[in-house]
């Protein structure tokens, strides 16, 4: 995502809020105007349960609306793809 949006992403760990310690979050990835959120179905037919019709579902941007709160940041972004693995035995 770095390279596609000219932008660094920094790994942000877990955040739990100190308004509300039991809510917490982990994006995938931060800088200082975005959270990074990364989903990689196992298969193709799974990407609806992110993306339906080039739209984020509405759990993905809930998650991503939380980690935009608590880590302060006006912009998310979202990526899905699914990674086709070769097994080896």
């Amino acid at each position: 995502m770095s390279k596609q949006l000219n932008v660094k992403f920094e790994n942000a760990g877990f955040l739990i809020s100190y308004e509300m310690p039991h809510v917490g979050v982990s994006p995938d990835g931060i800088n200082k105007e975005h959270i990074l959120e990364i989903k990689c179905p196992e298969k193709e037919k799974n990407k609806i349960y992110y993306v339906e019709n080039s739209t984020i579902v509405p759990k993905v941007r809930a998650q991503m609306q939380l980690s935009m709160l608590l880590f302060n940041r006006e912009q998310g972004v979202s990526s899905c793809t699914t990674i086709l693995m070769t097994k080896t035995f």
